[in-house]
Formats: C-alpha cells, structure tokens, sequence
C-alpha cells in the first residue's frame, strides 16, 4: 500500500490494529457476526476467530461459519486485495457474508473490483478512524486516510449501493 512502508509502527505490529468497539458494534447490530476473519486473541472482537497462523485466505470459512452468517473482516492493510477476493469467493461460493473495513482509496485497483462484486460499499463520514494500537490498546490518532466499509452479501444480485455512515454519530451512540 501506498505509504505503507513509511510507517513509524514496529513491523511486527503493522498489521494488527484493532477496529474500534463503536464501528464494530454498529455494524454488528445489523450484520450479527460470528466470525473476525483476520484477528488475534488480542484484538478479535468476535469469540470465533481466523488467526494470521490459521490463514483466512487459504481456510474455509465454512470451518467456522454457516452459510447466511456474515464475518468481519479489518484485514492487514499491507494486503487488502487477498482478502477481498477471498470475501468475493465465500460470499458467491459458500454463501457467507462479509463485512469488511478498509482505506478510503478510489484510485487503487481493488476499489474497482469492490464496485464491481459488493453488495454495499459504506463510506465512514465526519471524521477518521483512530485504531487501537497493539502496543497501548488505546486509540491512535493520526490516520492519513479516511475510512470505508465494504459488504458482500450472501445471495446478492444486483447492483453495488454507496451509502455512508457517521463516524461521529456511531461513536457518539457506541462504546470507545
């Protein structure tokens, strides 16, 4: 990812930023997951996890859900692409719902490829997501883009909708 490599987190811990509670929760409200696909026993937010060491690319979602559930997913920025693919496969093939937060980036060619294949991409509004640093566990300010939300749904046919959200709204109605 763009800028990426620029990044004063430890290697180690780039990749495991924990989604705030209050997006979760909104979007769990709705979606009811029973799955956090790309987690740790540090940062998952469901009870059901795929660790890095499980691998959600190559397992089956099915060893951990049922068709119509629907995961989160907060995947390794270095890597979105993989996971998005692998959201567009279990959603058409296994009928498993994802729910995925994401860089705001239009200009990259996985953005296209949500366009084409999503249910919904939500655009996280007024403001920007401060995610939960694995060193401290508190929120870190600072992020350098804005924030999306893509959904798969299970059974879907139609067109992508582009909707938003509040950021402010959900965290002024949810949890830190």
């Amino acid at each position: 990812m763009k800028g990426y490599h620029d990044s004063k987190t430890k290697i180690d811990d780039r990749d495991c930023w924990q989604t705030p509670r209050y997006i979760f929760d909104h979007f769990n409200q709705e979606y009811e997951f029973t799955v956090d696909v790309a987690a740790s026993a540090d940062n998952s937010l469901c009870d059901k996890f795929i660790t890095k060491e499980d691998d959600a690319i190559k397992s089956d979602w099915l060893d951990y859900a049922f068709q119509g559930d629907f995961v989160w997913c907060n995947p390794p920025y270095s890597k979105p692409r993989e996971f998005i693919d692998k959201a567009v496969y279990e959603a058409s093939v296994n009928k498993i719902g994802c729910v995925m937060l994401l860089p705001a980036d239009t200009s990259v060619k996985w953005f296209a490829e949500i366009l084409k294949t999503a249910s919904e991409v939500i655009l996280l509004t007024e403001g920007r997501v401060s995610f939960i640093s694995p060193e401290t566990g508190k929120p870190k300010n600072g992020n350098n883009k804005g924030s999306l939300i893509a959904v798969w749904e299970p059974y879907f046919i139609g067109e992508c909708r582009i909707t938003h959200a509040s950021l402010k709204e959900m965290k002024e109605n949810g949890t830190n």
